[in-house]
């Protein structure tokens, strides 16, 4: 079985926001719930640890204010995007 790209926290995170995931789809609101879904993944989750440690579950690391602010508007970007 391939390497999975979550950790088990993650695939659990995941698995229990797909009943909201269904509704929102079925009343055209998917942008919306997945525009919240991945602020609370970030959360949990911020990608400096995965863009600069390449593991998802790595400690935070201390980013200057203008890192954290490019890191931030990086994703952004990203969500825009899709």
């Amino acid at each position: 079985m391939p390497a999975s790209w979550t950790t088990k926290e993650q695939l659990t995170f995941l698995r229990e926001e797909l009943v909201g995931f269904q509704a929102a789809q079925c009343q055209q609101h998917r942008t919306q719930f997945l525009n919240g879904l991945a602020e609370c993944w970030f959360e949990k989750w911020p990608e400096c640890n995965v863009l600069f440690f390449h593991v998802a579950d790595a400690p935070a690391m201390a980013l200057t204010a203008d890192d954290d602010k490019k890191v931030t508007e990086g994703v952004k970007m990203q969500l825009q995007v899709r």
